[in-house]
């Protein structure tokens, strides 16, 4: 291959760049952080990040009688925000109350929603949501002193609120369960009252008994994807269901509107997370597990109508054993823009110390590890030696991964960790047509370039965040040796193709097992 604009050897400053999926230092110093709110057991459930790049992350203390609602901002550098609640900290101990927090949002005003569960002193369950403001106090403006205690019209019945979105226009969708009815869905105004133009005074059900919603994902038309998992014989299936914007199933996915996903070799199967893919495409995460010590993470892609996607992993599903004993949970996943898709968790070893570590892997489109992430595509990161467990994961502006979730010293405290990514987002170039194609994926070295139209053409090899770097004139028949110095990994090619930039995604690898 004869280099033209760049040569060879302008390759070296890039692959030996900080490889994506290295603990950031500009983090607190060491891209983790352990930071104990009290005195008691504490555990971030859910984090997200603002538009200014503070961390907030929310869950809960227990201190053996009574569970209390925690909430807490770290400044992007990684340490506590002072002007926000008690030195980044607020607690919201209500008496005769048990409260949860499982997932955190954020309206376009700044305001801090988060969702999940209230028993009172008869251990009534109700779906809980709380909205702070900015600085981190209740807001009177939202339900009753900014608390929405919800029986969600099912009466004594157990209610909790498992995952929580905001729409554009800053209503709220959650997602859990209502007594014995299976998977709900349930939308609020931005003030917190529920919605009546949606399903039934507010609430949606998939008509399917037992189980419980787990995961919530908002599309671009109004439509509302709702997944966890149905309670079948002694086991369960993934769910998930399709609304409409106006609470009804779309007949269009799945089966009536629900889509059930057996992955597959256990009994016990959830589903944790779902994210839309920039095409559309349905990514969900979770675990499956026939005991308590054999759980393995689990990965799935579904198409649009939600059937499975057998481009990934040639079935649609792919999970990620541990070798025994270890087990481990995938407990989030983001598409990004470039067809990537982040999924994080936790592996347990056990043993008389217990020691868990945070996992986070990307994934190639086609399902495989990404060897230009953390080496092979998957990190794990020990904390403190002890539990630590990653329950959830936001991306700041920077494209950064942030997990949160819990380490143990001598309580459990909130425990974080930052890392390194690139997405291609950034690539001002538009998808390449159906007719062109590269061949083999993943390939060892040699591609062969098919359909395009052109005598010969300037060819760009980018990363994935969008920088050249080498440029070629190729010509027909368009077969490409590339340079020996490429490291593994997943690239973009760039082609004038008749008066358009369209862009073809490659991966490399050279004596790599996939």
């Amino acid at each position: 291959m004869r280099s033209s604009t760049l040569p060879i050897l302008f390759l070296s400053p890039f692959i030996v760049a900080s490889q994506d999926g290295t603990l950031d230092p500009s983090f607190n110093g060491s891209g983790t952080r352990v930071n104990d709110l009290s005195f008691y057991d504490d555990r971030a459930s859910a984090v997200v990040v603002q538009p200014d790049g503070a961390i907030v992350a929310a869950g809960w203390t227990d201190d053996g009688v009574t569970t209390t609602v925690a909430l807490q901002r770290l400044l992007p550098d990684g340490t506590p925000d002072p002007a926000f609640g008690v030195g980044g900290t607020v607690l919201s101990p209500l008496a005769g109350h048990q409260r949860y927090a499982y997932d955190v949002a954020l309206q376009s005003t700044g305001a801090i929603v988060l969702a999940g569960l209230d028993y009172d002193i008869n251990l009534d369950g109700n779906a809980l949501l709380m909205r702070y403001t900015a600085d981190g106090e209740l807001d009177s403006d939202f339900g009753v002193g900014g608390v929405v205690s919800s029986d969600l019209g099912g009466g004594a019945a157990f209610q909790s609120a498992w995952a929580v979105e905001v729409m554009d226009d800053d209503r709220i969708v959650i997602v859990g369960e209502r007594g014995e009815d299976g998977v709900m869905c349930a939308r609020f105004s931005a003030e917190g009252e529920l919605d009546t133009d949606f399903g039934v005074n507010g609430v949606a059900l998939t008509g399917i008994s037992f189980g419980s919603g787990l995961a919530v994902a908002l599309q671009d038309d109004g439509a509302i994807l709702a997944g966890g998992y149905r309670i079948a014989g002694k086991g369960s299936d993934w769910l998930i269901a399709r609304f409409r914007a106006d609470g009804s199933l779309d007949a269009g996915f799945g089966d009536a509107g629900v889509a059930i996903v057996d992955v597959g070799g256990g009994d016990v199967e959830i589903l944790k997370s779902l994210s839309i893919c920039s095409d559309g495409r349905i990514a969900a995460c979770g675990y499956k597990g026939s005991t308590g010590t054999d759980y393995a993470p689990v990965v799935a892609l579904l198409n649009t109508d939600g059937t499975l996607d057998e481009g990934f992993d040639a079935d649609g599903i792919r999970a990620f054993p541990y070798s025994a004993p270890q087990w481990g949970q995938a407990h989030r996943i983001i598409a990004q823009a470039d067809g990537t898709l982040l999924v994080s968790g936790f592996r347990v070893e056990p043993g008389e110390s217990e020691n868990n570590d945070f996992f986070l892997m990307r994934l190639l489109p086609d399902g495989s590890f990404d060897p230009t992430f953390a080496g092979d595509g998957r990190v794990h990161t020990d904390l403190t030696g002890a539990q630590d467990r990653a329950y959830g994961m936001a991306i700041d502006a920077e494209d950064r991964i942030v997990l949160a979730g819990h380490g143990s010293g001598q309580q459990q405290a909130f425990a974080y960790a930052r890392y390194t990514n690139t997405i291609g987002s950034g690539l001002n170039t538009t998808p390449h047509e159906e007719s062109l194609s590269v061949f083999p994926v993943p390939s060892l070295g040699t591609i062969q370039i098919n359909g395009l139209k052109e005598n010969s053409t300037l060819m760009d090899i980018m990363q994935s965040d969008g920088r050249v770097i080498l440029q070629e004139r190729i010509s027909p028949p368009f077969k490409v040796e590339l340079p020996a110095t490429l490291s593994n990994g997943h690239y973009l090619l760039q082609f004038v193709q008749e008066g358009h930039r369209v862009t073809l995604p490659i991966v490399l690898s050279r004596n790599t097992p996939w």
